[in-house]
């Protein structure tokens, strides 16, 4: 590789960097604008340092994309039949996205963006020393996606927990060809439930073990699964010998409970208030792309602002809220807060324009039905 000094340290020509990388020059440019590092001009050529250079190269190498991955489970799995990566993919490909984001990736730190990689707003980078780990937690989902229910429940009992805990499993498929049709979805619940958070046979389980994992289910899983879950132990109890002595006991747990609908406490809502109004914390979380590339992120961000502010129902929301008049098209909005592009010449008029309309709104409220409604 061709390297030139320039006052002491080595750069190479961004042309050069892109052919590297196979990726076009204003892509490249764009790449080192967004993630700041710096472009040179030299005698009227544009250099990057070698050091950055090589750590684009580096990184490269040691991360792979999300799409890579997708591609790599469908081939080792012939369960996964729904090709994620077609034209008629595409939309289930995004919600994948917007699911692993909501998931904050399983714990697995990302990258949304490579110097040596096409920008992709649903593409993002994982090391591939993490590989594996992240395939093992997306696998069943690209499995389970378009199947009936017969089918979901075949996949979720090759799990390695039914392997070994085959008494278990005999119960729950005894349990399914027992049940009405009606039943399937909860007794797949269940069957999920189970590999997740069952660590031996049911019939191990002594009389605190079993009724702190009754409580476990019920916070856990619907009505119907848990009642599901009642039949299976009658099963167990029923086949097999168990170190339990409580028979049929788990009807005092299951039952609608309702939900708690008290002010919240003051912590609680200044830690609302942080999360959704700070930037510091929006830039540490990546929420500004990631609401970007994901309706149901932006929705809920958006919605929480709005009941930390005037605590506005959905609806007051929807049909009350005045929209701003955009001058621009939306695709040219969601590019601009995608690159960072926050100029004020481009957002100052907007939040003028919503803040005179609000304005006007709450004061109209307030006429009509003499209610002082509190904006923070």
């Amino acid at each position: 590789m061709e390297f030139k000094i320039i006052d002491g340290t080595e750069y190479i020509s961004i042309n050069r960097a892109a052919d590297y990388f196979d990726v076009a020059t204003p892509t490249l440019k764009q790449n080192m604008m967004m993630m700041g590092i710096s472009v040179i001009k030299h005698k009227k050529v544009d250099y990057m340092c070698k050091d950055d250079f090589e750590e684009a190269y580096r990184l490269g190498k040691s991360m792979v994309g999300l799409k890579d991955i997708i591609t790599e489970c469908m081939s080792e799995n012939d369960d996964i039949t729904f090709d994620y990566l077609s034209r008629v993919g595409q939309s289930k490909y995004q919600e994948l996205h917007s699911f692993f984001a909501g998931l904050n990736y399983f714990g697995i730190k990302v990258k949304y963006r490579l110097i040596s990689k096409s920008y992709n707003p649903i593409v993002f980078f994982i090391n591939r020393d993490d590989k594996e780990q992240f395939k093992s937690n997306i696998v069943l989902k690209l499995k389970l996606y378009n199947k009936t229910k017969e089918e979901k429940l075949r996949i979720l009992l090759e799990d390695d927990f039914f392997s070994i805990n085959r008494k278990t499993k005999t119960a729950l498929i005894k349990l399914a060809k027992d049940s009405p049709a009606n039943m399937q979805s909860s007794i797949n619940e269940l069957a999920n439930f189970l590999r997740l958070t069952c660590n031996k046979e049911i019939s191990q389980f002594n009389d605190d073990e079993i009724t702190t994992y009754m409580e476990l289910a019920t916070d856990n899983i619907t009505k119907n699964g848990n009642i599901q879950f009642t039949k299976l132990i009658s099963i167990i109890k029923e086949n097999e010998e168990c170190s339990f002595s409580i028979h049929n006991q788990f009807d005092k747990h299951v039952g609608v409970t309702k939900r708690e609908n008290h002010a919240y406490e003051d912590s609680v809502y200044l830690k609302l208030a942080y999360m959704v109004f700070n930037e510091e914390h929006w830039i540490e979380n990546d929420m500004l792309l990631k609401a970007s590339n994901s309706k149901p992120i932006a929705t809920t961000w958006l919605y929480h602002a709005m009941h930390y502010g005037c605590a506005w129902r959905k609806s007051d929301i929807v049909q009350n809220i005045p929209h701003i008049t955009l001058n621009i098209e939306p695709e040219e909005i969601i590019r601009k807060v995608k690159e960072h592009d926050y100029n004020d010449t481009t957002w100052i008029p907007y939040v003028d324009e919503l803040v005179v309309r609000v304005g006007f709104e709450i004061r109209s409220l307030i006429k009509q039905k003499g209610t002082i409604i509190h904006c923070i």
